[in-house]
């Protein structure tokens, strides 16, 4: 019998913040959470390269007040491809 062979290659960046959409698809999340697996000042970065080829991954984003400071919220739509995206859908989706 073979062992399975273990990929212990480190995670990049681009990779942590893409497995934080991919256990929480439909959940919005405060982009202070990404500042931990991102990088401090890189995070947003992160996020729209995952919107580009090869991830191509639907992420929509919405900002709100919240005790006297601006939160930006972030959203991935997993069976929703970038281009299926409508205004009826974002409304839809920002009252989550």
């Amino acid at each position: 019998m073979t062992q399975p062979v273990l990929d212990l290659t480190p995670l990049t960046l681009t990779e942590r913040v893409r497995r934080v959409f991919l256990d929480r698809p439909l959940t919005w999340i405060d982009g202070h959470a990404f500042q931990q697996v991102g990088g401090f000042a890189g995070w947003s970065a992160r996020i729209r390269d995952l919107r580009k080829q090869p991830h191509a991954m639907t992420i929509l984003n919405r900002t709100k007040r919240s005790s006297g400071y601006t939160v930006t919220e972030y959203l991935y739509l997993p069976d929703v491809r970038p281009d299926e995206v409508s205004d009826d859908l974002r409304a839809r989706v920002r009252q989550l």
